[in-house]
């Protein structure tokens, strides 16, 4: 697995929200199946939006969001936020560019989003949800240590009910 292009991990500041903006419309966009949120909505997003979403990523205490770069371009993202159960990280809105797939890139997403919330004392376990039909996420996410330990039934992005695993993996 050699990446065409040497990536980075790194967090955006507020002044990059049109990045960040350019990356999540991508995805959901591209796979509106594994998104809960429509890419119709977020297009209308003002400024204030995404800026505020990069102030709380920046500030560590109920959300995270890291992004991967190569050649001075966002390739990937991934974000956690904290859940109504302080012991608990939902791990969220993990995305490749088409183009960066199968090349390490959403391993390095996970890895490092997982080491930034393990830091955080009171969390026990990270939890997820995955499309069953998102195959290659589902494998990333079980080499990364995630168990299916239940389905749900979600309306996601492109306007469908759709089957989902829940996974979750221990962090202590």
């Amino acid at each position: 697995m050699t990446l065409m292009h040497p990536i980075e991990i790194i967090q955006l500041t507020p002044d990059d929200w049109q990045a960040y903006r350019a990356i999540r419309l991508e995805a959901l966009q591209t796979e509106p199946q594994a998104f809960g949120s429509a890419y119709a909505t977020n297009l209308q997003h003002p400024e204030s939006f995404w800026r505020g979403r990069l102030e709380e990523a920046a500030a560590g205490q109920r959300g995270w969001l890291l992004f991967a770069r190569a050649q001075d371009r966002l390739v990937g993202m991934i974000g956690a936020y904290i859940t109504d159960d302080p012991a608990v990280v939902e791990i969220i809105s993990t995305y490749v560019t088409p183009e960066y797939r199968g090349q390490g890139v959403g391993r390095a997403l996970m890895n490092a989003i997982l080491h930034a919330v393990s830091a955080h004392s009171t969390f026990q376990t990270a939890r997820l949800s995955v499309n069953v039909d998102q195959m290659a996420a589902l494998r990333l996410y079980e080499s990364s240590g995630f168990q299916i330990i239940g389905t749900e039934q979600v309306m996601m992005g492109d306007g469908r009910v759709h089957d989902q695993y829940i996974m979750t993996k221990s962090l202590r």
